[in-house]
């Protein structure tokens, strides 16, 4: 899988580049066909009173479609990847599924406009 993962406020660690990856695999493997490539940004912050916050947005390109971008503000820092990769795993079948829906609704077409013609 093609993705990268940059950060902000702190340096990445191998272990939390390779628990990313994992968390990828586990959520987008099955759509590995049509996804070109993903991208992770993790952010870590302190909010407007002080609160300690971090964020992971994750961006799907997907094979010919509008890219799927999520994000997550928590605490705790893998539990915003998590939450992010399910969040955008969703986002990825709705995105699939409509662009299903209208092949099928296109095939159905041409195969009513192909039985019509042929009946003439």
């Amino acid at each position: 899988m093609n993705a990268n993962v940059e950060t902000q406020g702190f340096e990445l660690t191998p272990a939390l580049k390779a628990w990313v990856m994992n968390e990828l695999e586990m959520t987008h493997g099955r759509f590995s066909q049509d996804i070109r490539r993903i991208d992770v940004n993790l952010l870590k912050a302190e909010g407007p009173k002080g609160g300690k916050g971090t964020a992971a947005g994750i961006t799907v390109f997907l094979q010919n479609r509008v890219p799927v971008r999520v994000a997550t503000i928590n605490t705790d820092m893998y539990a915003a990847i998590a939450i992010s990769a399910m969040r955008a795993q969703k986002a990825v079948e709705r995105s699939l599924s409509r662009e299903g829906r209208w092949q099928r609704g296109k095939i159905r077409m041409w195969r009513q406009t192909a039985a019509i013609s042929a009946s003439i």
